[in-house]
């Protein structure tokens, strides 16, 4: 067939089956081939082509195809699995509505346009790595990788602090986030790692406690070397009876239960607005404004314009949140710099046809504006909250010990109380009734003098009744700073957090050469598997020593300092002084907020949204370990 096709056979009797057609009677093949052999047209075409004389083994030509087939498969994957691990990385969906339009095919598919070999791959029918089973295999495979790791950064550091949350994913099912927070033994830094989501029936502290024990189980991991634990306030998890930390306290005592310091604010700031009306009252009035703003994007696009007009260096009006009460002195300042924009935006839409109920909204919100108590209350909000909002974003440092966490508070409430005299209201007051001028509010007035029910009546004394407007929000004043100092120490007033002050409180007075008797006893009774009496005592002896001779300060030395010194020493100068060790890293395992379970929450929301409802919890996780864990994931 080749001398045929290259046209250098010149027999005139070529047989056609032999040639060009093919060979087709196999009943006869056997004397067919027979006598072609003898024929002028073969031995004529084997002249022209002749084999060589050293042909290959088949195996071995076999076996080079082999080869290069599996570097060609084994390229093709890497490539496959970098996209996968990319796409999970930034947080991204692989797959989309058909199997051709989702991420991971488009990715690869643009790939494939500087590289001819991947094009050749992807329009293979079968055996391209690319279904779903391969992908979640991937995703698996990478995803206890990172698991490992972390579990074993816990194995070699011996101890950990647990931290968890709950919360509703979007397809409406129960996740219970769990997190680790573990403190290097060598370099003393604090480190907070996301374990995964949990789907459960429901949030009883029975149901919630099973999950978290079966979590350690397959972690391998000993709950008795758990030295705190960190929650919100709600009844399931930090109950005195039956919640979550009062039941791991039955299995390991020394697990100090540390209310979030997030959640303690939260808490004290609702309280405050709660009991003082001024304040509610604005909030309300304010929330009213943010929905008939934010509801309506005619009346949205309206007021950007009339700001644009009349107040353009002002950063606007911002939406009030919903769930969180430390971010919102930024919405009560954007309703006073938006203030006439605002009003503007009421006189116009009243002039255009409105729902009845729509119109009764923004009549009631003009007139609120009008008034000076609005404007007060606004104003002494923000003033109040916005000590509040820099506590907060303070406390969720990451390198904010739970024991620091007690002296942040108790500077605000320092500063509050600076506040609390007649030279500050009087700055204040000042300051608002200029404002208000300005703006043309109605003048501060008294309210109607009420008589008492007899009922209330208790002696002979009259009630006090202000004798002026000035007096009468000079009360309001001083009575809400009363109100937020009183809720913000009792809601940092736990248990858990004289345990941490104790053990805080004797590393300091060691190290400063203190007495530390006392507390030596109850750190020592506390801790009392762990910590032998005498044995501590002379460790730290040892450390004051020590710190003091390799130290020069002339201020007494502070926990970083000490965290420090202590972090730069060699593993026999710390075998040294292990007990000290030991009591230094109990400090720094306790978390004083649950930042890192509010976070994963947030990318369980980012991650799992209403376009991804279908996805199974095995995948979930996977991609959630790897989206957070991003520089493992590298």
């Amino acid at each position: 067939m080749k001398a045929v096709e290259s046209g250098q056979l010149k027999s005139s009797k070529c047989e056609d089956s032999f040639t060009t057609q093919g060979y087709s009677n196999w009943k006869n093949a056997t004397t067919a081939f027979r006598k072609h052999d003898i024929s002028d047209c073969h031995k004529e075409a084997i002249d022209i082509h002749t084999l060589p004389e050293q042909c290959e083994d088949i195996a071995l030509t076999m076996q080079r195809s082999l080869s290069k087939k599996r570097q060609v498969n084994c390229r093709m994957l890497h490539v496959i699995i970098r996209s996968i691990k990319y796409l999970a990385w930034q947080g991204l969906a692989l797959r989309g509505d058909s199997s051709d339009e989702g991420n991971f095919i488009q990715l690869l598919k643009l790939q494939s346009e500087t590289d001819p070999a991947l094009q050749a791959w992807l329009t293979k029918e079968r055996e391209k790595y690319t279904s779903g089973e391969i992908q979640n295999a991937i995703l698996r495979i990478m995803a206890n990788s990172i698991l490992r790791k972390i579990s074993k950064h816990v194995h070699d550091n011996a101890y950990y602090a647990l931290m968890a949350d709950e919360v509703t994913d979007s397809s409406n099912r129960e996740q219970f986030v769990i997190c680790f927070h573990w403190v290097d033994s060598d370099s003393f830094s604090v480190n907070e790692d996301l374990i995964g989501f949990y789907q459960v029936d429901n949030i009883t502290a029975s149901t919630l406690f099973s999950s978290l024990k079966d979590v350690l189980l397959r972690l391998i991991i000993s709950i008795s070397k758990s030295c705190a634990q960190c929650y919100d306030g709600t009844s399931n998890m930090v109950g005195v009876r039956s919640g979550i930390a009062s039941l791991i306290q039955r299995e390991e005592p020394r697990a100090i239960l540390v209310h979030c310091y997030g959640h303690s604010l939260q808490l004290a700031v609702s309280d405050t607005v709660k009991k003082i009306k001024t304040m509610a009252d604005a909030l309300d009035t304010t929330n009213e404004i943010s929905k008939l703003l934010k509801y309506s994007p005619k009346r949205d696009t309206l007021y950007e314009k009339m700001k644009q007009e009349l107040a353009p260096d002002t950063p606007g009006f911002r939406r009030l949140c919903p769930t969180q009460w430390t971010v919102r002195a930024n919405s009560l300042q954007g309703v006073i710099d938006s203030w006439l924009p605002l009003r503007e935006l009421w006189d116009e839409c009243l002039t255009q046809r409105l729902d009845s109920e729509v119109k009764s909204q923004i009549i009631g919100v003009k007139h609120q504006m009008s008034t000076f108590e609005y404007f007060f209350g606004t104003s002494l909000g923000i003033l109040l909250l916005k000590h509040n909002d820099n506590l907060s974003k303070t406390l969720q440092h990451s390198f904010m010990l739970a024991s620091e966490g007690q002296s942040v508070p108790a500077m605000t409430v320092s500063t509050l109380e600076l506040m609390r005299s007649d030279e500050q209201f009087d700055m204040f007051w000042s300051k608002v009734t200029k404002k208000a001028n300005e703006l043309e509010l109605s003048e501060p007035v008294l309210p109607c003098k009420r008589k008492r029910p007899v009922r209330y009546e208790d002696g002979q004394v009259e009630a006090y009744y202000p004798d002026t407007p000035k007096s009468l929000y000079k009360a309001m004043y001083f009575r809400s700073l009363d109100v937020i100092i009183s809720c913000i120490k009792t809601r940092f007033d736990h248990p858990g957090y004289h345990i941490l002050r104790q053990l805080e409180s004797l590393l300091l007075k060691a190290v400063n050469q203190e007495s530390f008797t006392e507390k030596l006893e109850a750190v020592s009774c506390f801790y009392n598997n762990e910590v032998d009496k005498g044995l501590l005592e002379t460790h730290l002896s040892t450390l004051s020593s020590f710190f003091h001779t390799s130290q020069a300060a002339a201020r007494p030395a502070t926990f970083n300092d000490q965290k420090e010194f202590i972090a730069k020493l060699s593993k026999s100068q710390k075998s040294l002084i292990s007990q000290d060790i030991f009591l230094y890293r109990m400090v720094l395992l306790a978390s004083p907020t649950n930042a890192v379970s509010e976070r994963s929450c947030s990318a369980l929301r980012r991650t799992k949204t209403w376009l991804r409802t279908t996805m199974n919890q095995d995948r979930l996780n996977y991609s959630l370990l790897l989206h957070t864990h991003q520089t493992l994931t590298k």
